[in-house]
């Protein structure tokens, strides 16, 4: 049997030059000048892992991007199952809901 694993992974993005009165909204303008679609759109021209920092990188906010090495949750998919009948949510092992005794993925309640 073949599978699609659908990885959810958290990255963390470096935002500079944000200009704000308070905390909360330099969090606001964050999200606003992140577009991590854009970003993380690796086929797209103007992908780039680095921006503004001084680096010579294309997104004035942006100054770097990286994998924070943990994978939240994982999707799997059956090949040929086009119904999606069978796909399966999982949550992390190190999520104390989301593992069983032994730390082994375990699927998620409700998915």
């Amino acid at each position: 049997m073949r599978y699609y694993v659908h990885l959810f992974a958290v990255v963390r993005v470096k935002m500079v030059n944000i200009e704000a009165t308070s905390q909360r909204e330099a969090i606001e303008k964050a999200e606003k000048h992140a577009d991590l679609s854009r970003q993380f759109n690796w086929e797209s021209p103007q992908h780039t892992a680095t921006g503004g920092g001084g680096d010579g990188g294309t997104d004035p906010y942006i100054d770097d991007a990286e994998f924070a090495e943990e994978v939240t949750h994982v999707l799997v998919d059956e090949e040929g199952d086009t119904q999606y009948t069978n796909s399966t949510w999982y949550g992390n092992p190190d999520c104390r809901e989301s593992h069983d005794a032994e730390g082994e993925w375990i699927p998620m309640k409700g998915a």
